[in-house]
């Protein structure tokens, strides 16, 4: 009685105390912390460095519009479709502008978001294939050369990455492991993912993959699966009423049709390069820009074309598929598909799906250096031959790991890349620098935009320095006359502006793109023409 008394004390002692059931999951994900920490470091730190360019500018303005100005909008920037993206976004990176007018706020809340990417990756990878393969897969993302660079623009594609692998959270977690809630939020999800970049809508098939799978899984329960799914889909439906209100709005001033069919497809494009269908896709994907050409790139393509079969192969042997094919074909799906429709293509669209690239990575070299998995779906994989169970094998997988970690931490430290064009560090210096001037010797600032897309990048720059220091500017268009003050004005503008660089020619050159000039007063310039007859200017 003593015992039983004793013991039950205990029991009930350990229930009415929260630490026994909080500090064991703490302890068991421990290592998340450190990989998030590591994570949001390198995409948040010098993220000025990065290029700004006309995109990130239209984005910047429609966004600042909606956090300084209360503005609404239905359309967010052009799409290479011939459309216009969804306003998704502008709204999003509204959430950086409402707190500082300085861009690079905005793309340092690209690279949190992207944060979110890495414990997404973790919490997939750790329930339906193990701890190892999570920290494994969840580190290589952390610290991927080209997941860093490409995490810290201001982009509607770049934002896309959490809402693909909160779709395949919720896939799996609602037509696999049969959760309600999750059948509910899946459609949401692909429809928010796709309004960051309409290729992502590639992903849809996939959710016939789950529903099919679950359709004879869970034959009781067929009627709830369907009617979740409809809800579902109906709620997405929802979510793209904006955006479709905008281009209903937009094919009434534009043809469509007509767009769409001039747009260059992916064979005219690949052309060009000197590829030719998908393998010009698995060749952009092999190079990742900005990734240093070293002994890694090879490694890690073996290791996730090999990932990728052992995953689909083991998956079967356990008669357990779903998961393993729900990651395999989430990466395949979107330059599949853009590849047999044959439209425009470029690597950055297939970004919010390359995180399942790590998975599957993870999956593979977190097996091979371990026989035991903390994942209930993990049991068939501990069934291993006498070549897996090698010491040898494990250590030397577990080194390789670490050594791909260590490699890209290094090539980030010490490898000398390419700089950007124009970095916003450098634009945000040479506007802040041109206010400065301005306030001292008391003149009006101009500012000259370029022709085309690119003017779009200093006329926000514009609207910063009148949110940043409350200075007053004026954009002159490139093809209109320069509206001079009478006792002139300093003149700020990049050097590249076809036409106009003689106005600059006694300027100064600030951070390598941007030139600052002194108009003198008007009754400097002195008009030298002559004329057989009387000119007629067309305002009379």
């Amino acid at each position: 009685m003593i015992r039983i008394f004793s013991a039950s004390k205990i029991n009930d002692s350990q229930k009415k105390d929260p630490n026994v059931t909080t500090i064991r999951p703490i302890k068991k994900h421990a290592l998340l912390i450190p990989i998030l920490i590591i994570a949001a470091f390198l995409r948040v730190h010098k993220s000025g460095e990065e290029f700004f360019g006309g995109d990130d500018a239209y984005i910047s303005i429609k966004a600042t519009q909606i956090a300084r100005y209360g503005e609404t909008h239905l359309l967010g920037p052009p799409s290479s479709l011939g459309l216009v993206h969804s306003p998704l976004s502008v709204y999003l990176y509204a959430i950086p502008y409402l707190f500082s007018p300085d861009p690079r706020g905005a793309q340092a809340f690209t690279g949190l978001i992207d944060t979110v990417t890495v414990a997404l990756i973790y919490l997939i990878a750790n329930r339906y294939f193990g701890q190892r393969a999570a920290i494994i897969g969840a580190a290589l993302y952390a610290v991927h050369p080209h997941m860093v660079f490409a995490s810290r623009t201001i982009n509607n594609a770049m934002l896309g990455s959490p809402f693909v692998m909160f779709y395949v959270f919720t896939g799996l977690r609602g037509y696999f492991d049969n959760k309600n809630w999750a059948r509910l939020m899946h459609l949401p999800m692909l429809c928010l993912a796709g309004q960051c970049h309409p290729y992502t809508f590639a992903l849809a098939p996939l959710t016939v993959i789950l529903a099919v799978h679950a359709w004879h899984r869970h034959p009781n329960e067929r009627m709830v699966q369907l009617n979740q799914t409809m809800t579902s889909a109906a709620l997405a439906m929802l979510l793209l009423l904006p955006w479709g209100l905008g281009v209903y709005q937009f094919s009434q001033h534009v043809n469509i049709l007509e767009r769409i069919s001039n747009i260059p497809t992916t064979g005219e494009v690949q052309h060009a390069t000197n590829y030719a269908g998908l393998g010009h896709i698995l060749r952009a994907a092999y190079t990742m820009e900005r990734t240093p050409d070293n002994w890694s790139r090879p490694v890690q393509a073996v290791i996730t074309v090999v990932g990728a079969a052992w995953l689909i192969i083991k998956a079967i042997r356990r008669q357990q598929i779903l998961p393993g094919l729900t990651i395999v074909a989430c990466l395949l799906l979107v330059p599949a598909i853009t590849w047999l429709i044959q439209v425009h293509w470029v690597i950055d669209y297939w970004w919010p799906s390359l995180p399942n690239v790590f998975i599957i990575q993870g999956v593979l070299l977190g097996n091979l250096s371990s026989t035991l998995s903390s994942s209930r779906y993990m049991v068939g994989w501990r069934r291993w031959p006498t070549l897996v169970k090698n010491h040898h094998l494990k250590w030397a997988t577990s080194l390789l790991a670490l050594a791909l970690i260590a490699n890209h931490l290094a090539n980030y430290i010490y490898s000398e890349r390419p700089a950007p064009p124009v970095s916003l560090d450098e634009l945000v210096s040479a506007m802040d620098a041109a206010v400065e001037r301005a306030q001292e010797k008391d003149m009006e600032l101009m500012v000259m935009l370029s022709p085309g897309h690119g003017g779009l990048t200093w006329a926000f720059l514009k609207e910063y320095a009148f949110l940043q220091h409350g200075f007053e500017s004026t954009l002159v268009q490139p093809d209109r006359a320069l509206p001079l003050p009478d006792d002139g004005a300093l003149l700020v503008g990049d050097t590249t502006n076809d036409g106009r660089h003689f106005l600059f020619s006694q300027g100064e050159t600030m951070f390598r793109r941007s030139r600052l000039a002194h108009l003198p007063s008007v009754d400097h310039f002195i008009p030298d023409l002559r004329s057989l007859q009387p000119l007629r200017f067309s305002n009379g």
